[in-house]
């Protein structure tokens, strides 16, 4: 899954406010799933909370309709450009 900091940046940009306005709040969670893997390769609908958790497999990605698919090895930040990914990419351009 793709996470990105939003709930977190919202926050720091609530609380620089003046504390008169009243939008100050606390955040213990500062991330969240951006695109679940499975949506953001179509390679499946997901019936259940627990189904965008399923592994996936090497088979299962020769079922979504993308010609090549490379997911990263872990979760990463949403636009996150790792030497894992971005070798991947350079060694599919002609």
């Amino acid at each position: 899954m793709l996470v990105i900091h939003g709930f977190g940046i919202l926050a720091d940009t609530l609380n620089e406010l003046p504390p008169a306005l009243g939008f100050g709040v606390v955040n213990p969670i500062r991330e969240h799933c951006f695109v679940p893997a499975v949506s953001a390769i179509s390679l499946r609908e997901s019936a259940t909370h627990d189904d965008l958790y399923t592994p996936i497999s090497e088979e299962d990605l020769e079922e979504t309709p993308f010609h090549a698919v490379k997911l990263a090895s872990q979760s990463d930040t949403h636009t996150l450009i790792t030497e894992e990914l971005s070798t991947w990419f350079l060694d599919q351009l002609p």
